[in-house]
């Protein structure tokens, strides 16, 4: 069997105790005895570098660090596991492996595969298919417009756009902190940097969004994609707290479109702002509404259906507002309530006398319903405002449907928002 040994000893005055420094930066392929890993030999050669370790040396290596050199072998994986077990140092074990192994759509096209439906096909993000066109005419008509996203270009919409755009789309890999980072350093030098990361995601930047962004009101777009549930990506994926951890950081402005012909509305509005400002939006398949309404800082919010305004459903995200319609007859007045930081409180205003409901795809603590409720004790009136969204706790594997569902957006809860 044969392996690749990095060894490599490192001083730490750790809890007190000093461990001797001695880097050897080389791959070696070397004889690891039965006493490094317990049971048995590990048969390979060794390398000739007149620098290398020898074998006695080896042994007083604090870590070794072992790579395989051939496809992926389960019965040597086992093995090699067993044996580290008894070893008596550190063991790092960096394992080649080919993505998408097996199938062969997936090994050519490893990052569009990355996730899959049921039947194996890449999934349909309406939002996301979109920002390539969208940002294609920003960036065309403004030469300081730059697109950063942290390893995910394809996941982003911003695959195609990489190629028109070379020198102004960038990909710095999986490392968000950095990437907001380093759209602030280009907002410093007078740029317009277009931030793309998925909202589980941009979670990881947080003391950047806040030191490094906003606290310098730099003008720094941040564009969250599968923002709400996100159904089979899993309970580590959910974008249910960015409207919670963004909305209270000063100078951050927070936006949620409704379909793609918002989105470009909202864009067109944010880089206008010449201040910080995320934009939010669901993945799957979102069919357009039939209204377009300009915003402005006079005119935040969109009535989609107005009814006779003693009972207002105020939504945020295409779902939301789908949700409300489907649900509720002509007599409530259903609102795109868009703008989630600032709210319209010229809308709020208007409502303060109705019974309102407040739709939202983010988790009840600190989100839009949260806000409502805060404007209104703010200004001492007593408004009847019932607030649904995900409840406070982790979200399981299951469809955004069923997610929804399990969490009170469903078509039996929401009805019976307005009962007595």
């Amino acid at each position: 069997m044969f392996v690749t040994i990095e060894v490599c000893a490192f001083e730490l005055s750790f809890w007190g105790c000093d461990v001797h420094v001695l880097v050897v930066p080389h791959l070696v392929l070397v004889q690891v005895p039965k006493e490094f890993f317990g049971s048995e030999d590990v048969a390979v050669d060794i390398s000739h570098h007149d620098s290398a370790p020898q074998l006695p040396e080896l042994l007083l290596m604090q870590v070794c660090r072992i790579g395989l050199h051939e496809e992926v072998n389960v019965k040597l994986l086992v093995d090699l596991f067993s044996n580290f077990k008894s070893s008596p140092r550190a063991t790092l074990l960096h394992i080649k492996t080919k993505k998408g192994k097996g199938y062969a759509p997936a090994e050519n096209y490893s990052e569009k595969y990355h996730g899959v439906s049921k039947d194996l096909g890449s999934s349909v993000n309406t939002f996301s298919s979109a920002i390539g066109e969208i940002l294609s005419e920003k960036m065309a008509e403004n030469k300081k417009i730059v697109a950063l996203t942290a390893g995910m270009a394809l996941g982003t919409g911003l695959s195609g756009l990489k190629e028109e755009f070379k020198n102004r789309v960038i990909d710095v890999g999986i490392s968000e902190e950095f990437c907001v980072t380093y759209a602030a350093g280009m907002a410093c030098g007078g740029l317009k940097p277009v931030v793309l990361i998925y909202s589980t995601f941009l979670q990881r930047s947080y003391d950047q969004i806040v030191c490094d962004v906003c606290l310098q009101n730099l003008p720094v777009v941040f564009m969250l994609d599968r923002a709400g549930f996100v159904g089979s990506d899993g309970v580590t994926h959910q974008g249910l707290y960015d409207l919670s951890y963004l909305s209270h950081i000063p100078n951050l402005s927070v936006f949620a479109p409704k379909d793609v012909a918002d989105l470009k509305i909202i864009l067109d509005h944010a880089l206008s702002l010449n201040r910080p400002v995320a934009i939010r939006y669901p993945n799957g398949l979102n069919e357009s509404f039939n209204s377009v309404t300009p915003i402005s800082e006079n005119s935040l919010w969109e009535i989609i259906r107005r009814g006779k305004n003693e009972n207002v459903a105020l939504c945020v995200g295409p779902r939301a507002i789908r949700l409300a319609l489907s649900v509720f007859d002509e007599k409530v007045t259903v609102v795109n309530a868009r703008s989630v930081k600032p709210l319209d409180e010229k809308m709020l205003d208007t409502f303060s006398a109705a019974n309102i409901v407040t739709i939202e795809e983010n988790t009840v603590i600190g989100g839009f319903g949260s806000a409502v409720l805060g404007y209104y004790a703010e200004k001492g009136v007593s408004a009847n405002v019932k607030v649904f969204g995900a409840f406070d706790e982790f979200v399981e594997h299951a469809s955004v449907a069923s997610q929804m569902s399990r969490h009170g957006l469903n078509e039996e809860t929401i009805k019976k928002a307005f009962d007595k």
